[in-house]
């Protein structure tokens, strides 16, 4: 990748900085050219962690990831850990108490319960708000847009 082609994102979206208050990329988690180039871009991360046996490498990975963007983007700050796919059990609640007190970013206080519509909502191409409207994990990620907006 040549050294412009990372800031091609951040100058397009210069065009458009006062005609939106926010503009959300959602991006692979592999940290891929996507990935790099959104950082480079943003004002703000957001970091959604799954709750699931391979959360604290992944979740680490994103810190670095997220460390080596601020090279080119010193003011990328990270706004918080959003945890996903969180069901009752143990493991999940230990995971979230764990990324609580160890990370240098807040914790979201709602999270998006664990449910197979979102996965069938992907593999469909359809928003999970449309596919599901009224169920619990639409809810959720609504009160977390509002949170957002009023924050």
């Amino acid at each position: 990748m040549e050294p412009d082609d990372m800031f091609l994102l951040r100058m397009i979206l210069a065009k458009l900085d006062n005609e939106y208050d926010f503009i959300i990329i959602d991006t692979p988690p592999n940290g891929g050219y996507m990935a790099r180039n959104a950082l480079a871009a943003a004002d703000e991360v957001i970091i959604p962690i799954r709750a699931g046996a391979f959360s604290r490498g992944g979740l680490r990975k994103e810190l670095v990831t997220i460390e080596k963007a601020r090279r080119s983007n010193p003011s990328l700050k990270i706004h918080g850990i959003l945890p996903l796919s969180v069901d009752n059990t143990q493991f999940a609640a230990d995971l979230v108490d764990e990324v609580t007190g160890n990370e240098q970013a807040s914790i979201y206080p709602d999270h998006i319960p664990r449910t197979t519509y979102v996965d069938q909502a992907n593999e469909l191409g359809i928003p999970l708000v449309m596919y599901k409207p009224a169920h619990d994990a639409t809810n959720a990620y609504h009160k977390l847009a509002e949170a957002l907006l009023n924050g």
